[in-house]
């Protein structure tokens, strides 16, 4: 295995805002008494626009409430980050300062969500780290869990897909990165994988920077 460049999911992955998301979720299943079992959250993590609407058509008790569920979402995690001054992902900063030393990769974010809310989230790590590319999913046409995102990551830093490895933390972010025939690492958020997920998983670590130790024993050490 050659590593050459590391694709960060966002959502969950680089920041906690899955937890956030999950509370305001929870929060208007208990003003609407709608139920939303680890199933129901395990299907929305990590989608794009198709395969959500796919979920929300089969929860019309849901759905009809998306546009309050939706609004009440980012203002939600903006104050998380300000009583808190960030939501990173334990081992994010110590991660990243180790890419940014070793010089030796390339680093992109591919994220279901929108590029200018990824950008903001980024913003708020209080770290400059130069990534090489920023994908939302608002860029491509057909969003996790097809592969495209990440091949257009790679594409872009000019890396072949056999040298990827993709940090995510999702169900559906490991079928994209599958389907695009790139190394993949499960970071485990909120969803516990099932036995489908878990065929998916080719290397697991518990934060972001266990990585480190797997790129030095991968690829050796980088200074």
């Amino acid at each position: 295995m050659n590593i050459k460049c590391l694709i960060f999911d966002c959502d969950g992955l680089m920041f906690n805002t899955e937890y956030y998301s999950r509370q305001n979720w929870k929060n208007m299943g208990i003003k609407y008494n709608l139920t939303m079992d680890e199933k129901f959250f395990e299907q929305i993590t990590g989608a794009g626009p198709t395969h959500f609407k796919k979920v929300m058509d089969e929860r019309p008790d849901i759905q009809k409430h998306l546009t309050e569920i939706r609004a009440n979402r980012n203002p939600t995690i903006a104050k998380a980050i300000e009583q808190l001054g960030n939501i990173n992902k334990k081992g994010l900063v110590e991660l990243l300062t180790y890419l940014k030393e070793s010089g030796q990769y390339k680093v992109c974010i591919a994220s279901s969500s929108p590029c200018e809310y990824v950008k903001w989230l980024v913003s708020t790590i209080g770290y400059d780290y130069p990534f090489d590319v920023i994908i939302g999913g608002d860029m491509v046409k057909n969003a996790k869990p097809a592969p495209e995102i990440f091949l257009k990551a790679a594409s872009m830093v000019n890396i072949a897909p056999e040298n990827c490895l993709v940090l995510e933390d999702s169900k559906l972010g490991h079928v994209a990165a599958k389907n695009a025939q790139m190394h993949r690492m499960f970071i485990k958020d909120l969803v516990e994988p099932d036995d489908e997920f878990k065929a998916l998983i080719e290397h697991q670590r518990n934060d972001l920077a266990e990585v480190i130790d797997f790129l030095k024993t991968t690829n050796g050490p980088q200074y």
